[in-house]
C-alpha cells in the first residue's frame, strides 16, 4: 500500500485486500488527496471488486480524479460507471508478468523453453492445462469429448467441484499430468507432456473480454503452435500486435464466429483434422512453423521488456521509481525493476 501526500496520491493494488481499499477512503476523507490510482492490470473486471463504488462516489464529491488499470483489451459486456473513471487497458501486463516470475525463480529458460520444435519426439497432437472449472472451459471439454480427443491428448482437469453445466457427451474426472500440480500449480514448469506435444489448446480466464493472460504468454514464449479458446476476435487482436498465426495447421475461421459454443465447436474441429496426421509426420510439419514460433517469441520478449509498449500511467510512475527511489505500488514497480535487469541472448530470437 502506498500514500505519498506531498504527492497528493492514493494509490493501491486489488490484490492487497479491503482493508487497503477502506485506507483509501479515509486518506480521500482526512488528506489533501488529489489523485487515486488503483491497478487491476492482472484483472479483466476491476469494477466488481468490493467498496469501489464508495471510492468512486467519495472522489467524484470531492473532485478527485480515479484512474483504474485492467488487462482487457476489448469487453464485450456493460461496464457499469465506466465514466466515472479514467479506465486504462494494459493487454500486454500477462507477458511481462510472466516472464519477471520465470526470472524470480530462477528457472534456467534454455529447460523452459524449445529451441527447436522439429527435434522433439511427438506422443501428443496436442495438450490443454486446466486448473479453475469455468462454465467456458467445461463446454470445451465436453466438445473435445464429443470428436473422441480427451482421453488420446495430453489434458489436466482438476476441479471437480459442481457448476451449473450440463455435460453432453463426457463423464469429468480428475486427470493430471506430470506436473507436480499440488506444488506448481502456477506452472513455473511445464509438464514433460508439454514437450511431448505438438500444439496447445489454451482455454483462457474469460471469453466475454480480449484478456490474454499467461496461460496464451506459455506458448509464445515457450515456442508451441497454439489455439485460444476465448472471445470472438481473440487471434485477430494477437495478429495485429504483430503476432503470426499457423495457418498452415489451422484454420481459424472460427476467430470470427459470434457464438460461442459453434465457435468452441470449430476449434475442437481443428484438433479433430490435427490428430488424422500421424504423429510421425508432426515433425516434418513442425518444420513448416519452425520461423513463426522463432518470430512469435521475439514478439513477446518485446512486449514484455519493453516500456515503450505501455500506457503512460505505468511509466510514469516507473519513472518516479528511477528518479525518487519512491514506490506507489510494490507489484507493479518490481515487475519492472525485475526485467530491467533481464538481458536475453540471440539464441532466444
Amino acid at each position: 500500500m502506498a500514500y505519498f501526500t506531498e504527492l497528493g496520491l492514493a494509490v493501491t493494488n486489488i490484490w492487497n485486500g479491503p482493508d487497503e481499499i477502506e485506507k483509501i477512503i479515509d486518506h480521500l476523507t482526512n488528506e489533501n488527496c488529489k489523485e487515486v490510482v488503483i491497478f487491476c492490470q492482472t484483472e479483466h473486471d476491476n469494477w466488481s471488486f468490493s467498496s469501489f463504488d464508495k471510492i468512486l462516489d467519495l472522489a467524484k464529491s470531492k473532485n478527485v480524479p480515479v484512474t483504474i488499470t485492467n488487462g482487457t483489451k476489448e469487453i464485450y459486456r456493460p461496464v457499469p460507471r465506466l465514466s466515472d473513471y479514467n479506465l486504462i487497458h494494459i493487454p500486454n501486463f500477462w507477458m511481462s508478468y510472466t516472464l519477471c516470475c520465470w526470472i524470480r525463480e530462477k528457472i534456467n529458460l534454455d529447460k523452459l523453453w524449445i529451441s527447436d520444435i522439429t527435434k522433439l519426439d511427438y506422443k501428443y497432437h496436442f495438450l490443454s492445462l486446466n486448473r479453475l472449472a469455468h462454465r467456458h472451459r467445461m463446454e470445451m471439454m465436453d466438445l473435445l469429448a464429443m470428436y473422441d480427443l480427451v482421453d488420446s491428448n495430453a489434458i489436466s482437469w482438476h476441479n471437480l467441484e459442481p457448476f451449473p453445466y450440463t455435460y453432453k457427451f463426457w463423464s469429468p474426472k480428475t486427470r493430471k499430468l506430470s506436473d507436480n500440480f499440488d506444488y506448481y500449480y502456477d506452472l513455473k514448469m511445464m509438464p514433460t507432456e508439454y514437450y511431448e506435444s505438438f500444439s496447445q489448446l489454451v482455454v483462457e480466464s474469460d471469453v466475454e473480454c480480449l484478456f490474454v493472460t499467461e496461460k496464451t504468454a506459455w506458448p509464445l514464449f515457450i515456442g508451441k503452435p497454439f489455439l485460444v479458446a476465448s472471445c470472438q476476435g481473440f487471434h485477430k487482436h494477437l495478429e495485429t500486435m504483430g503476432f503470426q498465426l499457423y495457418d498452415e495447421i489451422f484454420d481459424y475461421s472460427f476467430d470470427s464466429e459470434k457464438d460461442q459454443t459453434l465457435r468452441f465447436c470449430m476449434i475442437a474441429d481443428n484438433f479433430r483434422k490435427l490428430s488424422k496426421i500421424p504423429l510421425s509426420d508432426l515433425n516434418k510439419l513442425a518444420e513448416s512453423i519452425k520461423d513463426k514460433v522463432l518470430h512469435n517469441r521475439k514478439m513477446i520478449i518485446h512486449y514484455a521488456t519493453n516500456h515503450e509498449t505501455y500506457p503512460d500511467i505505468i511509466k510514469r510512475f516507473y519513472n518516479l521509481y528511477k528518479e525518487t527511489g519512491i514506490i506507489v505500488d510494490y507489484f507493479t514497480t518490481s515487475t519492472f525493476i525485475e526485467l530491467e535487469k533481464f538481458s536475453y541472448e540471440n539464441k532466444y530470437l
